[in-house]
């Protein structure tokens, strides 16, 4: 019975504030206020930046209305670590290794032995897509030339294994040999001393030509997180202006929503937090503050100051 009376009650009050609350004529208000935000958007997208997809709205009773922007299918938020890229130099073991190189991000992680295997996560499909086309091209330049180096570093040390295996044979048999033999078995011995310094001196070359290639590739990867960033910032920046001049000319079209709500906009998978799990973005108008721009009380700028503005 208890239960019963609180559904009852419960049942009453969403019946009282939909008659002192015209919920139809708010869901065609909000119809209309979406139409204008998507083509606002549209209007400031730059084609060569993340791009704005879609628009929803609804309305939570006591809370306001919420618009939900979706900025696309795929893309990645760069933010790399080049921690373990110089990972490629070699430190001259004994035997030949099969070096790996890799590269973590937020977005993205590369690893090579020899081929690269990416993996990346879901959001702004056009900036992705431009990005991945040319990590891929930076990662497939750099895996071309690492290759020729691993496969000459592997052949200088298969030769020097093969000369010091000679010269250890040679001064075992020094120690038994006559005077002639052991002239013999000491040029030789010079000619292999001379040949091991040449082969140092060009492992030592490889090594230096490893190190650039990696200052290369994190240049070239740090050009394209830049572009990334900048891309975020503009879109970023061409949403909110977009938003406040929106609000701050139509706002009053949203006449059925009490004064005392909200009109929150949320941008999905937006960003990431420190655990690099995906993140949106949320700005929270209240009702007052977009009629007093409307009536030109206060600039959209005051007006995108005075919101609440959190990832989560």
């Amino acid at each position: 019975m208890k239960a019963l009376a609180i559904a009852s009650l419960f049942g009453a009050t969403l019946a009282s504030s939909a008659v002192a609350q015209n919920l139809t004529e708010l869901d065609k208000q909000l119809n209309i206020m979406s139409g204008v935000i998507d083509t606002a958007l549209k209007q400031d997208t730059r084609k060569d930046g993340v791009r704005y997809r879609s628009i929803e709205a609804t309305y939570l009773a006591k809370q306001g209305v919420i618009f939900t922007i979706n900025t696309g299918g795929r893309s990645m938020m760069f933010d790399f670590d080049f921690s373990d890229l110089m990972s490629v130099l070699p430190t001259a073991p004994e035997a030949p290794e099969s070096h790996t190189v890799t590269v973590v991000t937020d977005g993205m992680h590369i690893e090579t032995d020899g081929d690269y295997e990416f993996v990346f996560e879901q959001d702004w499909e056009d900036t992705a897509d431009r990005v991945v086309r040319q990590v891929e091209r930076i990662v497939r330049k750099t895996d071309e030339k690492l290759r020729e180096f691993r496969s000459d570093r592997r052949e200088i040390e298969w030769e020097l294994r093969e000369l010091e295996r000679r010269n250890r044979d040679l001064e075992f048999e020094l120690r038994g040999a006559d005077a002639e033999r052991k002239r013999q078995i000491e040029s030789e011995m010079k000619e292999i001393k001379s040949t091991i310094d040449g082969l140092q001196t060009r492992e030592k070359e490889l090594q230096d030509y490893a190190k650039e290639l990696a200052e290369e590739k994190k240049a070239e990867l740090e050009k394209q997180r830049e572009m990334q960033q900048q891309a975020y910032k503009t879109f970023l920046a061409n949403f909110e202006g977009s938003v406040g001049d929106t609000l701050c000319s139509f706002g009053a079209g949203l006449r059925e929503l009490p004064d005392d709500e909200h009109i929150s906009f949320i941008l999905k998978n937006f960003g990431k937090g420190d655990d690099g799990k995906a993140q949106d973005r949320v700005y929270i108008f209240s009702k007052k503050s977009v009629k007093s721009c409307v009536t030109e009380r206060i600039k959209p700028s005051e007006l995108l100051s005075k919101a609440e503005v959190y990832a989560f």
